[in-house]
């Protein structure tokens, strides 16, 4: 039997051989093997092949598929399989797996997994959870958003699939106190997506429970450091919560007023914004405008890069390239009386809490500076803001 694996790098294995997409550097040929392999079960026309090798419309693409197609069973041979070339079949007018070869998926065997936890007693639930979750040894397909757009709703749901079976296994796990193993999945789900905040709360927590402070701690300054580094927010309260746990047991039980007052005000950046998640922007937005209420002085902007007029829409690592400029502009414009979040994909949200004239300059100052960072960039800067 082929053991076709799908999570992670795109690979096939018979008989302790294995052809694997980071071993070869055709990389249309095994585009069109991981996209036949996920339309397993049905036909795929050529003009579909065609479009998804990126192939320009000329009378040649008919002819040039035929060669990649070749190319693909030459591939299917390293295997030694008996039925090797017949694995990818001609039929009308597309290509199509043929299920007359005995091959085994691993997508297929993690949702059956994951779907008879939900089926099976107690003990059985963690068990084909535990199982499922070493399947997904990484996202559905290499995550090839980009590379494969038309499965980009599977490749998403496949991954929030496998975060809320996490999610089950976590909880099954602390009730029966086996935070060895609870700490283990953590840090692989870590491995395959580290910007998922309930792994490395699970993580953390498990670290704690465990008694293992130095190592909670440490896992808090990575996830700390991540996100600030990426997103420019700190850490969801949740997680913050576990550290402030962990740093109270390092406290005195009496604290001195000075000591408490010393360590608030020691914060190296006093002179920069605060960046924040959207909570917190909330929380001390909200706070200070009850205290300026009637006083004019606080006005709310919304930062967006967009594309210029004619530019097409950018990819994903040019928006989050932008983001993170964008993230930098404000943190070197704006004063240290402004709060600032990330709202969205290519969104910022900030209040200056400066008078109208001031707050308009320091604007002005964000626009300008960004803009001076690349100007033959497709994207722009636009900015909204009001007065409160």
């Amino acid at each position: 039997m082929i053991y076709v694996k799908m999570f992670g790098p795109f690979s096939l294995s018979y008989g302790g051989v294995t052809v694997s997409e980071t071993d070869n550097r055709m990389k249309k040929v095994w585009r069109l093997m991981k996209y036949i392999a996920a339309k397993r079960g049905s036909v795929v026309h050529r003009d579909e092949l065609i479009r998804i090798v990126g192939s320009s419309d000329n009378a040649d693409n008919i002819s040039s598929l035929k060669t990649m197609m070749h190319r693909c069973r030459n591939t299917i041979d390293q295997l030694k399989h008996p039925n090797g070339r017949s694995l990818i079949l001609q039929k009308e007018d597309g290509y199509c797996w043929n299920p007359a070869v005995p091959c085994a998926f691993d997508a297929d065997l993690f949702c059956k997994y994951a779907d008879a936890g939900d089926d099976e007693s107690e003990g059985g639930k963690t068990q084909s959870r535990l199982k499922a979750l070493e399947i997904y040894t990484g996202f559905y397909l290499g995550r090839a958003f980009e590379e494969l757009p038309d499965l980009a709703k599977d490749i998403q749901e496949m991954h929030l699939k496998y975060i809320a079976l996490f999610e089950k296994c976590a909880k099954q796990l602390e009730a029966r106190s086996e935070y060895e193993l609870l700490s283990k999945i953590s840090e692989s789900a870590i491995s395959i997506d580290p910007y998922q905040e309930v792994f490395h709360y699970h993580l953390i927590r498990s670290c704690i429970d465990l008694g293992d402070h130095e190592k909670a701690l440490r896992c808090y300054d990575r996830v700390n450091l991540l996100f600030n580094s990426r997103f420019r927010v700190k850490p969801s309260d949740r997680i913050r919560s576990l550290y402030r746990y962990i740093i109270s047991d390092r406290q005195p039980l009496v604290a001195d007023i000075s000591d408490l007052i010393e360590e608030i005000l020691k914060d190296p950046d006093n002179n920069k914004p605060l960046a924040c998640d959207f909570d917190t922007f909330k929380a001390v937005s909200l706070t200070y405008l009850n205290r300026l209420r009637g006083a004019n002085g606080a006005r709310f902007a919304l930062f967006t890069v967009a594309p210029k007029n004619g530019s097409v829409h950018p990819g994903k690592k040019q928006l989050e390239r932008a983001a993170a400029d964008l993230a930098d502009t404000i943190q070197n414009c704006a004063g240290p009386r402004s709060v600032f979040t990330r709202y969205g994909a290519a969104q910022f949200a900030a209040i200056i809490f400066e008078t109208e004239m001031r707050a308009l300059e320091t604007l002005d100052l964000i626009r300008s500076s960004f803009s001076n960072l690349d100007r033959s960039s497709p994207l722009t800067l636009v900015i909204e803001s009001k007065q409160f």
